[in-house]
């Protein structure tokens, strides 16, 4: 059975990507790491604990990644984002607040210390900003040969974050 990491900044297209690796026999989803695009990385974080709590998967590990591009020293959300996916991300829905709290262990190295347990039976499904991708890379380049997938749906084309 393949292992999934899902690195996301949980919003609306987050959730539902929560919601169905977590109802599918085929992969088992080993953890979450939240990072910053939709929203800042706290309520990215938040949003993935508090939509894994209301599905009742409250066994699924979170992480906080990067909060910032690693060429920046902050990161704002955009307007354009807030439109899109509410101040909240989440569509200005009000969740639940999930009893689980974020793990101790920062996502990078969670991610790091999957690939060596793992290795090519690990995908990583990348759909916010890539930040937590290459701050791994930079630290553990072995990860481009050693993973056995990664799945991108995120980045941003033009924008200057």
């Amino acid at each position: 059975m393949k292992k999934l990491i899902l690195d996301v900044d949980t919003g609306i297209d987050d959730a539902m990507a929560l919601a169905y690796s977590t109802g599918t026999k085929e992969i088992e989803l080993i953890g979450v790491v939240g990072t910053y695009g939709n929203v800042n990385i706290s309520q990215a974080v938040q949003n993935s604990l508090n939509i894994l709590g209301m599905i009742g998967k409250t066994d699924v590990p979170v992480y906080e990644g990067a909060s910032h591009a690693m060429s920046k020293s902050s990161f704002t959300p955009s307007e354009a984002g807030k439109k899109i996916h509410g101040q909240n991300g989440v569509g200005g829905v009000d969740l639940p607040q999930a009893e689980r709290t974020k793990e101790n262990e920062s996502g990078i190295d969670f991610i790091i210390n999957s690939v060596k347990k793992y290795g090519k039976d690990l995908v990583i499904a990348a759909t916010g900003s890539m930040t937590n991708l290459g701050i791994v890379l930079k630290n553990y380049p072995e990860m481009a040969k050693e993973i056995g997938q990664i799945v991108i749906m995120g980045g941003s084309f033009d924008s200057p974050r």
